[in-house]
């Protein structure tokens, strides 16, 4: 993901965002991805029953916190989403918190410690996203317009470097898949956050430092721009 906003952003600078940019990119993105298959070893982990109890319980608490989430959501004006929320949530929120630090202590997948963390990340994130459907705050309106401009006429000037990253990405992926664009700008953080974020400190404190991959995933709960995200 680095390396593809990074390119787009170049060729961005050099050229535009135009459609047939697009189009090279994603034929490139294509062949690496092809060239490296061999490298990419995909296969479903042997879960043991205690997997199936922590991974079922885990997911049914963060349906429960979703679902509510959803159906609180509000278009008026509320300066925190919290004080939309039932006091019970924070209950159901804290059980799930404490049920995400230890299911990488008790269950034998690597992989589903990993899903468990992820799928909490992705809960928290989207408390914001869920409950306010018309944003939060005015700079979503701003991004929004200027990745709809880039989208229509393969760049604005003048061409600034803040967002740029984010902006191009956003666009490259609202035309390759057709997703509408204002989806992919407000979810496109909160997703590669969760996904990276515990593979990143998993990967690191397990391979560099030899800490148990329970300890690594748990540590990403003290990432300090996690709490800014």
């Amino acid at each position: 993901t680095t390396l593809l906003g990074t390119g787009l952003s170049v060729m961005y600078y050099v050229s535009g965002l135009w459609t047939w940019v697009i189009v090279l990119s994603a034929l490139i993105l294509a062949g690496v991805i092809y060239l490296t298959r061999p490298a990419l070893k995909i296969s479903l982990p042997k879960l043991a029953r205690a997997d199936w109890l922590w991974g079922g319980g885990i997911l049914v608490i963060e349906a429960i916190l979703l679902t509510t989430l959803y159906t609180h959501r509000t278009y008026g004006v509320l300066n925190s989403p919290w004080r939309a929320l039932p006091l019970w949530f924070f209950g159901v929120y804290f059980i799930g918190m404490i049920a995400t630090l230890a299911a990488p202590w008790f269950v034998r997948s690597r992989a589903l410690a990993y899903v468990t963390t992820a799928l909490h990340l992705f809960t928290t994130f989207g408390v914001t996203l869920i409950m306010y459907p018309l944003g939060f705050g005015f700079d979503g309106f701003i991004h929004r317009a200027t990745e709809d401009w880039i989208a229509a006429n393969g760049f604005i000037l003048p061409k600034q470097p803040v967002y740029i990253g984010q902006y191009t990405l956003v666009v490259w992926l609202a035309k390759i898949t057709a997703i509408p664009l204002h989806l992919i700008d407000s979810w496109l953080v909160p997703l590669l956050a969760s996904l990276t974020l515990p593979a990143l400190f998993q990967r690191l404190f397990t391979r560099v430092w030899n800490f148990p991959n329970a300890l690594a995933l748990n540590l990403t709960w003290l990432y300090p721009a996690l709490y800014f995200l």
